[in-house]
Order: structure tokens, then sequence, then C-alpha cells
């Protein structure tokens, strides 16, 4: 089957392409690292590598702001991360990630890069990125990290990742540095730490969340900060919606972002826990009491109240 879809792949009629790709994505995702019939991960399979690769490369290499054209990009991006590949892809993508090309692109490039770097950490740490939302306080920082060498080792990909955590558009750079989070090593630590000075306040809780995956309390000024204003409400004469209809789909956008911006960094703070000083402790439990209390999400309330009845309790 995979062999008839890299075959439909280079198909000219438009939808069989499509549904080619989608078929083969989700093949990848579903049995990337299982062995076909010679023994290679369907992940590592030349044919799948040369062939994504190929195709992103040969159409990056044509820039046109063609609405299909950046659609099929963006889908390759994406679809390169469920490969085992790096020395094929990550030149793929550090080309992907270059400015030059549609903002859309770049961003599905950057979650490409955040995936496989976050799966090279995970390999080489005890860190999982997933949690069921029942975070245990820590009882000493996490060994090992940061990583001695980073799990990003082509230096045009990180070159360009250093210029994507300087970009105007701030979502743009807080893909950019919730990447050096996974990237570990000297140059993501000091990358994350430059973050922390950042306008945007996500990109701030994106450098925080990082150091502390890598055992780093340098943003704890930081994280305190922005949990102080984990409550705040919804502004819709900022929230630059122009109709009814946009300042609501602005309103669920800000509900969706902070609360998984505010969890992450409950998150951080439980595993920065032995880090923090009994000052700022005090100065959290507070803020964790008013979080638990009032804020508009059931599961950070419930989070923030987990995390206050261990904190008495040990």
């Amino acid at each position: 089957d995979w062999q008839r879809l890299i075959g439909e792949l280079h198909s000219p009629n438009k939808h069989r392409r499509t549904r080619a790709q989608h078929a083969l994505a989700h093949l990848l995702k579903d049995s990337g690292g299982r062995p076909v019939e010679n023994g290679v991960p369907l992940n590592q399979e030349p044919l799948i590598v040369e062939t994504l690769t190929g195709l992103l490369k040969d159409s990056l290499a044509n820039p046109s702001e063609d609405e299909d054209k950046i659609g099929n990009e963006e889908f390759l991006a994406r679809t390169l991360s469920s490969l085992d590949a790096d020395d094929k892809v990550l030149p793929v993508l550090a080309e992907a990630v270059d400015a030059k090309h549609n903002i859309e692109v770049r961003k599905s490039a950057l979650m490409a890069v955040a995936m496989i770097s976050g799966r090279h950490f995970e390999q080489r740490t005890a860190f999982e990125a997933t949690s069921n939302g029942s975070l245990e306080l820590a009882t000493a920082l996490p060994k090992g990290v940061p990583l001695p060498e980073q799990t990003i080792s082509d230096e045009a990909l990180l070159q360009q990742l250093i210029a994507s955590s300087q970009d105007p558009d701030p979502v743009v750079r807080h893909l950019a540095v919730f990447c050096f989070g996974n990237v570990s090593g000297e140059t993501g630590i000091h990358q994350l730490k430059l973050a922390l000075g950042d306008g945007d306040e996500k990109v701030r809780a994106n450098a925080i969340t990082g150091l502390a995956r890598n055992g780093s309390a340098d943003g704890i000024a930081e994280l305190i900060a922005l949990l102080e204003s984990a409550n705040d409400k919804f502004d819709p004469a900022t929230s630059g919606g122009t109709t009814p209809e946009e300042v609501e789909q602005k309103r669920q956008e800000f509900l969706v972002e902070r609360t998984k911006m505010i969890s992450n960094l409950l998150r951080a703070t439980a595993d920065l826990w032995p880090a923090i000083s009994e000052s700022d402790r005090a100065r959290l439990t507070e803020v964790l009491k008013s979080i638990a209390e009032a804020n508009f999400d059931q599961h950070v309330r419930s989070v923030a109240s987990l995390l206050l009845k261990q904190i008495e309790s040990a």
C-alpha cells in the first residue's frame, strides 16, 4: 500500500495526490516505527524519505503564493515530523523555516522540528511531554539535564531557529523557543534564557517551561509573574476583533491558549519546587490559592488545588 501511495504522490490529479498524502501521513503516524517487508521501519524507508523530502525541497525552490501550493507545503512539512531520518529531513526543514517562505509554512516546519527534537529529548531523558493531570511535586531536580549535546545537530537548522526566536511574529518566536526546550545543550539553554525577556507572554512561558524541562530554575521570577496574571479575564476591547463573530473567535482562542499556558506553568512549578527559595515558595503558594479559587478553567483550578495539597503535606 505505501508503495502505491508513493506513486500517487506524483499523480497529475490533485485529488488523488491529496488522498495519497493523507493516507501516507496516517500510515506513518500509526505504524511508522514498525518494520516493513525488508526489515526497515516505515519511517526510515529510503523511498518514503527521499520522496517526501524531495517534494518539499522542490516546492520550496519555486516560491508562490498559490493557496494550494502553500497548503501542500504545510502538509509536507508536518508529515516530515513522522520520519526518523534526521540527515535527510532536517536540512529541508531548515529551508522551510527560512523567513523568505510563507509564514504558515514556516510555522508548520517549526512544529515538525518541535516534534522531532521532542522525541529525541524524551529518548535521552526521563521526561514525558504529556501528563494525565496528576502532577507530583518534585523532591529533586532531574539528573542528566541540560543534555551535554543538543538533540538537533544540523547547524543550518539551529541558525534558523535562532533567527526565528527573534522574528517579528510572536507565534514564530514562541514556536522557535519551544523547540529550544527540546534542543537542550548549551545553545538551547542560552536561547531559552534570552527569551525570558521577550515582550510576548507565550514566548516567556515557553522559555520558562523549556528551562524547567532542563532542570533550570533561571525563570522563577518570570514564572511567578505569569502565574500572578493567570486569572486575567478576556478583554474584548483589546482582542483585535472587529465584529461580534471575530471577538467570539478571539475569546475562544484566548481560553484555549491561556489554559494550556497556565497548565504548563503549573507543571513547571511542580518540577522546579526543590530549587525554589522559601520566600518564592510563599508567594507561589498564595498565587496557587488564587488560581484554585478563581481561575476560569476547571482543569486549571483542579491542578492548582492538587499542588496546594501536596505543598501543605510536604
